[in-house]
């Protein structure tokens, strides 16, 4: 936003704009008038002359794209979290069915196993390795890589 005093642009008349551009959804030149004990018709005169309305446009813009870019950052934040999050518990779960497997390898040795046992530890790593992928979006790597391939 540009809140710079203009060349000939008085001290009071460029604390009138930065008024009416900082004033909200409640801006008016006669609310600026009545603020700043204006005359009406000067507020008006410089309303025009330095043009409060561009004035408040770009405010409103430099508002609207500081609470993008905060919003963002925030929704980044969180994806990264996420991401972080899945790969350590995505790690755990294959610590864990790797470890499964090996009391599974030495328990065949000792003791007859249960289907169930088995099936616990295949589901453990099949848990364990989509959480990894999808935090490393292996999906979608690999649907680009496919998209390109196809090109010519």
């Amino acid at each position: 936003m540009d809140i710079a005093r203009r060349p000939g642009e008085t001290a009071r008349a460029h604390r009138a704009r930065i008024h009416y551009a900082t004033s909200g959804a409640e801006r008016s030149v006669n609310a600026t008038a009545r603020d700043l004990a204006l005359h009406r018709r000067t507020a008006q005169r410089w309303s025009q002359r330095w043009d409060w309305v561009a004035t408040a446009r770009a405010y409103d813009a430099s508002l609207a794209a500081a609470a993008v870019a905060s919003a963002t950052a925030a929704y980044l934040a969180e994806l990264h979290a996420h991401r972080q999050q899945s790969l350590t518990v995505g790690a755990e779960l294959l610590d864990i069915a790797r470890d499964l497997l090996t009391r599974t390898r030495t328990a065949i040795e000792t003791t007859p196993l249960q289907p169930r046992d088995l099936a616990y530890a295949v589901r453990a790593i099949m848990v364990g390795l989509d959480l990894r992928a999808q935090a490393l979006g292996i999906a979608q790597l690999q649907q680009q890589l496919q998209h390109h391939t196809r090109q010519p």
